[in-house]
């Protein structure tokens, strides 16, 4: 095995001996640098050494010269690099090189790139893709740009669902356009744009990876120099940013086992392994699929590998597809394309003899004219090599574990360059995760709605109270012409009850508008509903309870004046409340024209994997607008509680609902005092609830304070139990008790009766009754006052002094 290529050695060395040499100028960072990258060409130069025995072999590639290969070490510095591309080209002319090749490290190209335009040489790369060929004329990289990378980067984002990525890259022109171009790439295939963060050598990363944590993304891609790789994992470890539930995704050029050396870290291998379990690497093939090809030296792709295995005694354990580093691939056929336009030359019949003393101007045109040709191409091991067009390369997703590591990372997609496509292949990805599901790139959005059995509840409890709400509006149209229904105003009451029927149905819609599922263009409507459906109802609950104790109010005033000229009838109370429904209708306007209803989802709480939302009707400056109408609802119940004092002294029942309207305001202020202080529980099925309850419960109140006393009055005591008195007089039987009277209060008692004589009788006159009807409630309300007058059942004893005491005797006070 040893003398083989001894042998092969001798044999080109003897057959060389007479033939003129052409040198390649060779720079490749073959030891450690000054960046810590070491994955540098440690066997890259191997492969170039091979391609050049190759092409010396074979009679066919420059049949009457030799090609030499004068390798430098550049060590990834710029200069150093500087240094020894000078030494090459001011080299005696017997010495010096006819092209260059190389430089692997990016900054360093950047700069020998631009330099080498002014000596007029051209440049072959097989380590690097930039700069772009219109930048440096004389530069011709054999791999493809690094954009296809981003390419490849950005659909495997497709391919597996990802949105949300940041972007951590290390300063330096290189990384910096990569950012740029990676970001650019995202944009073109509509993914959101990527969060960047620059890695500054020496400054510590804490806020970084606060930013990254508090942004909640997790596909992370890795835009630096394995030595920085290293730290920049290392402190995210520490940070809690590592696997299984972020993930990694760097360039593929790294060394195999980069992530074990903790040089410049404070973190162990196991505790890197744990950070990196489960990450991509993306890099262009290494070799062509099939081995069978051939090459243009005359061998096989499969003959190459087994020629380089012998050469430099490599394992025959390794596949075949792995026998090649990427670089080593590329480097092979660097040395083809070289011998191949050189070979263009000799074809031409131009001497390339002569080339080799000429100056550099003149043997760049005749190497240019042959390289630029479109007939310029050759197979080479990773392919079909081209370089007057531009090259597309699949590029090859690796999935790297770790913690348990394939010494052959499986690759998992293939990104084909021409198409901009990419495939599963068939290797399984197993991912670290717990339950072997793929991470996700972000907590997942999830809208909550409310849940049916508290939907169904609160519509069946309001449903209830609909039904309530129809049955006393039937009662009081049936009743409408009895005494105590006329006496509380029964067109007035039908109002009271049209509007809790309105809110019943308006805390139905809040059910519908996003609150129970998915708001539509539909189901958006009920978001004016409800709003509109509680503003008017309230108003016509309370507007028409408040309007008809006003007339009392107003006709009580006047008869004590004596004024009676005047009637409030209930077309009037009906234009009052329809000025309040006015007002309603004007602010309504107002916000649904200026700021008209949308969909809106806000989150609810979170979790590591899971965000919560809720959907909810939304509208600009909603928040305004609703202490407008507050505001306004706020003075109508303040109207409505100075009506309750002025009434008070009412004794008649059927006409004093101050009492009413003092537990219906207190019980409304009440509950939304209780409301709104659990108004800000974060959670959409508890503020429904709350509010949806206190709605049905204020409204509830209010019906029941107006109708259920007149349907006790009704079916239980019967149209002529209505009394006027009450405030002082009570119904009730004792023993043995003295029962004591003021005279004042009796003098009162009795002109008070006097004056509510003279407002029923005007309050009857008012609401257009027939004069049957008219006398039949005068006649009752007459027989009260003298039931009251005469009752045997009141012994009252008066003195100067104002009471006194009857001894022994039983008292029954007479019903008011």
């Amino acid at each position: 095995m040893l003398m083989y290529p001894l042998l092969v050695a001798l044999g080109v060395a003897v057959s060389a001996a007479n033939k003129p040499v052409l040198r390649i100028g060779t720079l490749l960072p073959l030891s450690s640098t000054p960046l810590g990258a070491d994955w540098v060409t440690a066997n890259a130069d191997k492969a170039c050494r091979l391609a050049v025995r190759h092409v010396n072999e074979n009679k066919q590639l420059l049949p009457n010269h030799t090609l030499d290969l004068s390798i430098r070490d550049t060590k990834c510095d710029i200069g150093q690099a500087n240094y020894d591309m000078f030494q090459q080209l001011v080299s005696p002319l017997d010495k010096r090189p006819i092209v260059l090749l190389g430089e692997g490290c990016t900054e360093v190209t950047d700069l020998l790139a631009g330099t080498i335009v002014d000596w007029d040489i051209l440049q072959f790369n097989f380590l690097s893709s930039s700069p772009e060929r219109e930048s440096a004329s004389t530069y011709y990289p054999l791999l493809p740009p690094e954009n296809d990378l981003h390419w490849a980067r950005a659909k495997l984002m497709m391919e597996l669902q990802w949105n949300h990525s940041v972007i951590l890259f290390q300063s330096g022109s290189m990384w910096n356009a990569n950012a740029d171009s990676l970001s650019k790439v995202f944009s073109n295939v509509s993914l959101p744009a990527p969060e960047r963060h620059l890695v500054v050598e020496g400054s510590g990363l804490s806020a970084v990876f606060k930013k990254i944590i508090a942004s909640k993304k997790r596909i992370l891609f890795g835009l630096f120099y394995d030595n920085v790789a290293r730290r920049v994992v290392c402190e995210a470890y520490k940070a809690k940013i590592s696997a299984p539930n972020y993930v990694w995704i760097f360039v593929g050029w790294y060394t195999p086992d980069w992530y074990l050396s903790t040089s410049g870290t404070n973190c162990t291998s196991t505790q890197m392994k744990e950070a990196l379990d489960g990450h991509f690497t993306l890099d262009f093939i290494q070799l062509r699929s099939d081995y069978s090809a051939m090459t243009l030296t005359g061998r096989t792709v499969r003959k190459v590998i087994d020629d380089y295995r012998n050469m430099f005694e490599e394992s025959t354990d390794k596949p075949l597809n792995e026998t090649f580093s990427l670089y080593q691939a590329y480097g092979y056929d660097a040395v083809l394309a070289i011998a191949q336009m050189l070979d263009r030359v000799a074809a031409e019949n131009w001497p390339v003899d002569s080339l080799m003393q000429s100056s550099y101007g003149d043997l760049k045109s005749k190497l240019e004219l042959a390289v630029n040709s479109s007939s310029f191409e050759f197979e080479g091991l990773t392919g079909r090599v081209a370089i007057a067009t531009s090259r597309s390369i699949d590029i090859e997703i690796r999935y790297v574990r770790t913690i348990e590591p394939d010494p052959w990372p499986p690759v998992v997609f293939r990104y084909n360059a021409e198409n901009q496509s990419i495939s599963p292949l068939f290797q399984p990805i197993h991912w670290t995760t717990a339950d072997g599901s793929k991470p996700l790139d972000a907590p997942q959005n999830q809208t909550e709605y409310l849940d049916q059995g508290i939907f169904i509840a609160t519509t069946t409890i309001a449903s209830v109270g609909i039904v309530l709400a129809v049955v006393m509006l039937v009662f009081n149209e049936y009743n409408r012409d009895k005494r105590v229904m006329k006496l509380s105003s029964p067109r007035l009451n039908t109002l009271i009850a049209i509007g809790a029927v309105a809110v019943y149905l308006g805390v139905i819609c809040m059910g519908l508008d996003g609150t129970f599922y998915p708001i539509s263009s539909t189901s958006l409507a009920f978001c004016y509903m409800h709003v509109i459906l509680l503003t008017i109802g309230f108003t016509l609950t309370f507007g028409s309870m408040f309007v008809k104790t006003w007339r009392v109010n107003v006709v009580m005033k006047r008869s004590r004046m004596g004024r009676s000229n005047f009637k409030l009838t209930d077309q009037i109370l009906f234009a009052v409340v329809g000025v309040f429904l006015l007002v309603d209708a004007f602010l309504l306007g107002l916000w649904f024209g200026l700021n008209p209803f949308d969909s809106k989802k806000e989150r609810d709480r979170s979790d590591f994997n899971v965000q919560y939302f809720h959907e909810r009707c939304y509208t600009e400056h909603s928040d305004r607008w609703s202490y407008i109408i507050v505001a306004y609802k706020a003075l109508l119940l303040a109207f409505g509680v100075f009506l309750a004092w002025e009434t008070r002294k009412v004794t008649t029942v059927s006409l004093n609902d101050s009492r009413y309207i003092a537990m219906s305001v207190y019980n409304t202020v009440l509950l939304c005092i209780v409301a709104f202080a659990f108004a800000f529980i974060p959670t959409k099925g508890w503020t429904y609830i709350l509010v949806s309850i206190t709605i049905i419960i204020m409204v509830t109140v209010v019906l029941c304070l107006v109708f259920v006393p007149k349907v006790y009055i009704l079916l239980v005591e019967g149209d002529k139990a209505v009394g006027v008195g009450g405030r002082i007089i009570m119904e009730r039987k004792t023993s043995g008790e003295h029962t004591i009277a003021k005279k004042s209060d009796i003098k009162n008692l009795h002109k008070e009766d006097k004056e509510q004589k003279l407002a029923i009788k005007k309050l009857l006159d008012e609401q257009n009754l027939s004069d049957e009807t008219i006398a039949h409630v005068r006649e009752q309300f007459q027989l009260d006052l003298d039931h009251r007058d005469h009752s045997n059942s009141i012994i009252v004893e008066l003195k100067e002094n104002g009471e006194e005491t009857l001894p022994g005797t039983s008292a029954e006070f007479a019903t008011t």
